[in-house]
């Protein structure tokens, strides 16, 4: 089952678990943290089905229900700070505190016909993990970012959560391909120590980070999901201006990619990673090569 066109979402916020898997209750009035702006929301409940069938005619008998997951889309136009400190607990994979480690409370404030009638829900879980994540532009304009959230589901009812306070709109323009100057992407050759600045068209950095679920058979849900690696991959389209970046590529060299999201405050980076293709087409003018990365090594936001 999937909520998504036929309920009118507010903004979801979260807050860090102090207790991994327990919903955040900080006891006082406690504000909670903005994600992002013109966020489009997916909430999925997907429940696993087993029936039952009545042997000696042959016959459905009964079904039940053998597993539940709750799962979160979130579809952001970023803004600096607030979506950007949201998206390290995605990209980020050292230490235990703002980083894929840690785990989530979020609320989803919602509005769902009743009798017709608009009622006030909140859609409240726990145990989030952010289990995938993307950012970057095509083409001219406001940057996007795409989260996935596997988590737990606390409660879906009229009550909203205990103390905490909703954050309103910091009203901060949506982060833009131009926010990180005309040399935002940086290619470094770890060898030869040379640097390249393709110019893209459109570009994209995404994490999936991968979720070691403790899931024993006596729950319709999963103990835990602590998170145990994370794959990294890049892609992009830029114009073939020289041929040196096609020759780095070629040697096999790692490299270091660096997007300066918006100058002098953030940037994300992907360590030792490589190209798995440099594809040449024949055309009129410019040649717009598509590249997409292997695996890197590690990531960071900053």
């Amino acid at each position: 089952m999937s909520y998504a066109e036929a309920i009118d979402w507010d903004p979801p916020y979260f807050h860090q678990e102090t207790t991994r898997g327990t919903f955040f209750a900080p006891g006082t009035s406690h504000l909670a943290l903005w994600i992002g702006a013109q966020a489009s929301v997916r909430f999925i409940e997907r429940f696993t089905r087993q029936p039952i069938y009545v042997s000696d005619a042959g016959h459905l008998y009964t079904i039940l229900t053998a597993a539940k997951r709750y799962m979160l889309q979130l579809f952001l136009a970023p803004q600096s700070t607030e979506s950007i400190e949201f998206l390290k607990f995605a990209f980020n994979s050292s230490g235990d505190t703002g980083s894929a480690l840690t785990s989530l409370s979020l609320c989803l404030p919602c509005k769902i016909p009743v009798a017709g009638t608009d009622t006030q829900y909140y859609i409240k879980l726990k145990r989030c993990m952010l289990e995938g994540a993307g950012i970057g532009y095509q083409g001219k304009g406001a940057l996007g970012a795409r989260v996935d959230v596997s988590g737990l589901l606390e409660a879906f009812d009229t009550n909203a959560p205990t103390d905490w306070v909703a954050p309103t709109d910091p009203a901060t323009a949506p982060l833009t391909s131009t926010d990180g100057g005309t040399s935002h992407l940086t290619i470094k050759d770890l060898t030869t120590l040379t640097t390249y600045t393709p110019r893209p068209l459109s570009m994209f950095f995404e994490v999936a980070n991968i979720l070691s679920y403790v899931d024993p058979a006596d729950t319709l849900t999963f103990a835990d999901n602590p998170w145990a690696g994370a794959r990294y991959s890049l892609r992009l389209l830029a114009p073939m201006t020289t041929k040196e970046l096609r020759d780095a590529i070629d040697t096999g060299n790692l490299l270091r990619a660096t997007y300066t999201i918006k100058s002098a405050t953030h940037s994300l980076e992907f360590n030792k990673l490589m190209f798995d293709s440099y594809p040449l087409a024949p055309a009129v003018g410019v040649i717009n090569v598509p590249l997409q990365s292997t695996d890197a090594q590690s990531a960071k936001l900053d």
